[in-house]
């Protein structure tokens, strides 16, 4: 029953066993209120400060490796957690050896970890696997759910971790003298590699494999010459400053009088 029919349930009780003057019922409905607000409180602080972590020795192999790992829960706080349930979801390819300790998912691929502790203040516990890397990939694991409750067993609550860790498979290993390559050319056809690259074209343009052609050069104003020399225009000599050079410390020449 949920605690928002419970409490006036019991306000109605109390109220009518004071009516009655019934000291055994008013007793009895004084215990439960009692019950229940400690089980309610109970269930609103079981999982605050649950702290949780997934402990591989590595986070990378190759497929047919085993490696161990550990799950750890801490409560760290002071009120005690009566049970906890952990369902944490993890990938078949890289699942526990243990099938007892997993239950499949609406998902194909993917399986749950179950876990169930029940932890005093400040405690810690742990739980150690073997874990089988099946086929290359890169996987996700997790979100973890957590699920506590009261002593009593009245009320429960849940609450989901959305941090998601990823484990690497690489790909399997060959042993070189096991790899199909002819001995006459191991690293393959050269025409074909030339081919092959010629095709990928210029990747630093949008463009990709273009024909480049060479720019014409600048046309020059009529009458200009290179920098520091005269040039002969139709209103008689004009001296060219070289640019960039600043300008010059003295003044032009005057022109001559005729």
């Amino acid at each position: 029953m949920s605690p928002r029919y419970w409490w006036p349930l019991l306000a109605g009780l109390l109220g009518l066993s004071l009516l009655m003057h019934t000291h055994v019922l008013t007793a009895l409905v004084l215990i439960v209120i009692i019950v229940s607000g400690l089980a309610e409180y109970w269930r609103r602080h079981a999982l605050d400060d649950i702290r949780y972590w997934r402990r591989p020795f590595y986070w990378r192999g190759f497929p047919g490796e085993k490696i161990p790992m550990q799950i750890e829960v801490e409560n760290h706080k002071f009120l005690p957690v009566s049970w906890l349930h952990v369902s944490d979801l993890w990938p078949r390819a890289a699942a526990p050896d243990d099938l007892n300790v997993i239950s499949p998912t609406h998902k194909p691929e993917v399986v749950q970890i179950v876990n169930l502790f029940s932890l005093r203040w400040f405690e810690r516990a742990h739980r150690s696997y073997n874990l089988t890397l099946q086929k290359r990939g890169v996987y996700a694991v997790g979100p973890a759910t957590f699920e506590g409750g009261d002593l009593f067993g009245l009320f429960q609550q849940r609450w989901e971790n959305e941090q998601v860790q990823y484990l690497t498979v690489f790909p399997e290993k060959y042993p070189f003298k096991e790899l199909p390559l002819p001995s006459e050319a191991p690293s393959g056809d050269r025409r074909a590699r030339r081919r092959r690259a010629a095709s990928l074209g210029d990747l630093v343009r949008g463009g990709g494999n273009r024909h480049l052609e060479r720019a014409p050069p600048p046309a020059r104003p009529q009458g200009a010459r290179p920098a520091g020399g005269r040039a002969r225009s139709r209103h008689g000599t004009t001296r060219c400053w070289p640019i960039g050079a600043g300008w010059p410390s003295r003044p032009w020449p005057a022109p001559a009088r005729a």
